[in-house]
């Protein structure tokens, strides 16, 4: 067999060999193995972020000599992969992730439409559990168009997960169960979808909202106490308006454009107006702002669709396994009996029991005994592979633990695991299955990505508003830069004026003198000692 033998080494002409502490840094020394993909798309899918994915990593494999790849890597590897699972359009891949529910729940509804461009215009969905949510407990409805957290900047409505402002689809998927009230913010828009759609419901704006907008437009000492005092006060229609009257001549208010403007929807806000309409004690959008809070836990700003979708399931199975639990707790905890409304004890301590009719069943433990619930497996939608890769990771963590406690243990398992990582390996190579990202290609959708909006009732970056202008570096004004700088420009204009009456003088040597340093013509007007130009080739 030839070989090559090494005769003679001349370090001349060679780059001295990299230190042994600085190898990890070679391309050729840094791949990311299929285990450790796996392993980041398992954790990624529970919302860890990509920089605590390798510091987990580099913790698990004993410093960051034998992790085997940077962060940098892990985040191109990131970034690429999601390029992958959107490569064939972010509307598809939700629309298909969806598809994909409604084949696993029989119950699931979505529906959407799209523009002249044939673009997502508005996208709604609903599983079997929210409908029987709303079957039970729809008769207040509370929204909130200003929370966004999608690459689109489309509002996210929810309650219903919807993200729609034409709400016929909402009738369509609840049975044509319309609300007995609807407390939004004042968006004119949804107050003539609500007319349109649900015109038996009863309309309250946000009293949030209300006041702060009085705080924000009436600059008057104590007027938004007053204000505050006549939107919840429980009189007759009669006492508000003598109230109100009393307000304006306080305040001497009369005519003011903000005021007149919300006297006008008092019908919307004022409690004596919506007395008597069943509001599940609600005034405000209070719990979607409390959503949000929420949320923000699962979401991250400016998501795309196909991540947006998956994300808001995760969120709303977390807050389904809360509802469990209490429920559980409910049922089977041992009650306080305690109480600190003395005065009532008073008066009802003669009775044994209160009437059903006195108490909703919407506030009682059966408020679901008649319906049956969908107990969807909360993993549903997500890649086979990713659950498989979790339930054997669940499985080896008890057989690692005992395996690491002695030395002998130690290497049977190494030799045992190496045998059937080969042998996987070799089975793997040889198996036919249909992945995730298969399965998101052969979608029936042909729908283009939604266009980037500007979202109503959503106000902008604050700090944008608060952002100090910029000057111009020459005369400090605003609204012009150095190189629009009307000064500037003057004086420039005046340099070549003088640039031109001197070559004008060229006949003329004894008037000037030249010097010519460094690439430099120095010019110098004997008839005006005091100007001195440079100009620069």
């Amino acid at each position: 067999m030839n070989k090559w033998v090494v005769k003679e080494f001349m370090a001349d002409h060679n780059h001295p060999l990299v230190e042994q502490k600085n190898i990890q840094f070679l391309r050729s020394h840094r791949v990311i193995k299929n285990a450790d993909k796996a392993q980041l798309n398992a954790m990624r899918g529970v919302g860890m972020g990509t920089s605590q994915i390798m510091d987990y990593m580099v913790q698990q494999s004993g410093g960051y000599n034998n992790v085997g790849f940077t962060k940098k890597d892990l985040y191109n590897h990131v970034d690429a992969d999601r390029r992958v699972h959107l490569r064939d359009g972010d509307a598809k891949g939700a629309l298909a992730y969806l598809c994909g529910k409604s084949e696993m729940d029989p119950s699931f509804y979505y529906k959407y439409n799209v523009d002249e461009d044939n673009r997502l215009a508005n996208l709604f969905w609903a599983d079997s559990t929210s409908k029987l949510d709303y079957n039970c407990f729809g008769d207040v409805l509370a929204f909130d168009t200003t929370y966004r957290t999608n690459a689109y900047k489309k509002p996210l409505m929810k309650v219903l997960a919807l993200i729609f402002e034409s709400w016929r689809f909402v009738l369509d998927a609840m049975n044509n169960k319309k609300p007995l009230s609807v407390i939004t913010d004042g968006d004119k828009a949804m107050r003539e979808a609500i007319k349109r759609i649900f015109p038996d419901s009863c309309h309250r704006l946000c009293a949030w909202h209300i006041q702060h907008n009085a705080f924000t437009n009436v600059h008057v000492k104590d007027f938004t106490n007053h204000f505050s005092k006549c939107m919840f006060m429980e009189g007759t229609v009669e006492e508000f308006e003598c109230a109100w009257n009393d307000m304006l001549e306080m305040f001497n208010l009369h005519g003011h454009k903000w005021v007149t403007n919300i006297y006008a929807k008092r019908s919307r806000w004022a409690e004596a107006y919506l007395r008597g309409h069943f509001f599940a004690g609600m005034k405000s959008t209070q719990r979607c702002e409390s959503m949000n809070a929420y949320l923000n836990r699962f979401f991250k700003t400016r998501l795309k669709l196909f991540e947006f979708v998956k994300h808001f399931d995760r969120a709303l199975s977390c807050i389904r396994h809360n509802e469990a639990k209490a429920e559980f707790e409910t049922h089977h905890c041992s009650a306080v009996l305690t109480s600190k409304l003395y005065p009532l004890e008073k008066y009802i301590e003669h009775l044994e029991a209160i009437s059903e009719s006195c108490i909703m069943k919407r506030w009682s433990k059966l408020a679901k005994e008649t319906v049956q619930v969908h107990h969807d497996n909360e993993s549903q939608g997500d890649a086979p592979n990713i659950i498989r890769y979790g339930a054997l990771s669940s499985m080896c963590s008890r057989m690692s633990y005992f395996a690491s406690q002695s030395e002998k243990a130690f290497k049977e398992a190494r030799c045992e695991i190496q045998r059937l990582t080969c042998q996987m390996e070799e089975l793997c190579k040889n198996s036919v299955e249909k992945s995730e990202r298969e399965d998101l290609k052969a979608t029936k959708h042909h729908v283009r990505d939604p266009i980037i909006v500007k979202a109503k009732g959503n106000p902008g970056n604050l700090k944008d508003k608060f952002k100090k202008p910029r000057h111009c570096g020459k005369c400090k004004k605003v609204r012009h830069t150095v190189r629009k700088c009307p000064e500037f420009v003057n004086t420039h204009n005046a340099f070549i004026n003088i640039e031109d009456s001197i070559k004008d003088m060229g006949d003329m040597p004894s008037l000037l003198n030249h010097n010519m340093e460094g690439g430099s013509r120095h010019e110098t007007n004997e008839f005006s000692q005091n100007v001195s130009l440079t100009f620069f080739k």
